[in-house]
């Protein structure tokens, strides 16, 4: 029993390397692309009469397997395929190339907006636009119901305040283009929904009312 175990235990660790060399040659197919869309996977043969999709592995490790003959276009071949999930994903082939079955591996990185990760001083300036925009709503709020208190809430004031909201469509615009993060992308659409709240809608009543005040003072 004993002898066996041991027999696995060293088994195993001679294979790892086996496992990661075969994962380290694998091709990338294309650039990366968006996740939830339907794309072809490729692979050009010049001396097949077939090829085969046999597995994709998605980025959390779980395998497909498949069987399934890809379409021929001359020296092309493809297959539609259905991204799945956000990081890299790799798939085999198989095929008979100069009259040898073969296989083949390659990956392809899939991404919230089909584009390349970014740096980490994109992220880092994204942060700090974050957090400048996330102040700068609570500071708006602040000053909007200080001067709504006061009475004194004029055009300038409600200028700022519509102005600034646009930022927030302009700062969701380059997140989604230049950062692609799933989860900045839905904040900072909740964040547009509670500025249309606290930087549209309320300063316009602030406005309103304080005009009418002012109004009402100057007549008396």
């Amino acid at each position: 029993m004993k002898k066996s175990l041991i027999f696995l235990f060293i088994f195993s660790i001679l294979a790892l390397p086996l496992v990661f060399a075969g994962s380290a040659e694998c091709s990338q197919a294309f650039d990366p692309v968006e996740n939830n869309v339907t794309i072809d996977l490729v692979q050009e043969c010049t001396t097949c009469t077939y090829v085969n999709l046999t597995s994709v592995e998605l980025p959390n490790g779980t395998s497909l397997f498949f069987n399934s003959a890809m379409d021929k276009e001359d020296i092309h071949y493809s297959i539609s395929y259905l991204t799945e999930q956000e990081g890299k994903t790799y798939y085999s082939v198989k095929g008979d190339k100069d009259g040898t079955v073969q296989t083949e591996c390659f990956y392809f990185e899939v991404t919230h907006n089909g584009k390349n990760a970014p740096q980490g001083s994109t992220i880092n300036l994204f942060v700090i636009i974050f957090l400048i925009i996330c102040g700068g709503l609570l500071g708006l709020l602040l000053y909007t119901i200080f001067h709504l208190i006061q009475w004194d809430f004029d055009a300038k004031d409600l200028i700022i305040n519509v102005s600034s909201y646009f930022v927030l469509f302009a700062a969701y615009i380059l997140g989604k283009t230049y950062l692609g993060n799933s989860f900045v992308d839905e904040f900072l659409v909740w964040l547009i929904g509670v500025g249309a709240v606290t930087m549209v809608i309320l300063p316009i009543i602030a406005f309103v009312i304080s005009y009418i005040k002012g109004g009402l003072a100057d007549g008396d």
